[in-house]
């Protein structure tokens, strides 16, 4: 008896800590950043300071449309171009309206004065 109330309560235990979120430091979205070959840095002004965002991925990786709600108004590369990617810059989630391509590393592209940058797409070349 004393085995199966000791098994309950460890089930009951790893199910309250599995529902405890991460830290956004340690999600998984910062942790893969260690592994990964390139890295989209996204700005709400310039590409000077700490990014707003950032998305990151494998040399072998393609990602033709994604975003998020927030508009970026710059963007700069990170070792995309070495892995044969280029970025391709949309002023609308949907991946409709081009208003861009990034194809060189380390350089700092803005967006238009009257748009923002609502989604892009990591393809290779």
């Amino acid at each position: 008896m004393l085995s199966k109330l000791s098994i309950i309560a460890l089930l009951a235990a790893s199910t309250f800590a599995s529902a405890i979120p991460a830290d956004s430091q340690n999600s998984v979205s910062r942790r893969q950043d260690g592994w990964n070959n390139w890295k989209l840095n996204l700005y709400t002004s310039g590409c000077y300071g700490e990014e707003t965002e950032s998305f990151s991925g494998h040399d072998d990786q393609e990602f033709p449309c994604t975003g998020s709600r927030r508009g970026w108004h710059s963007v700069e590369m990170d070792n995309i171009a070495a892995t044969g990617h280029k970025v391709i810059l949309y002023s609308d989630g949907g991946c409709l309206n081009q208003i861009g391509e990034v194809s060189t590393d380390d350089f700092c592209y803005a967006a238009p004065t009257n748009t923002v940058i609502s989604a892009y797409g990591i393809v290779l070349v």
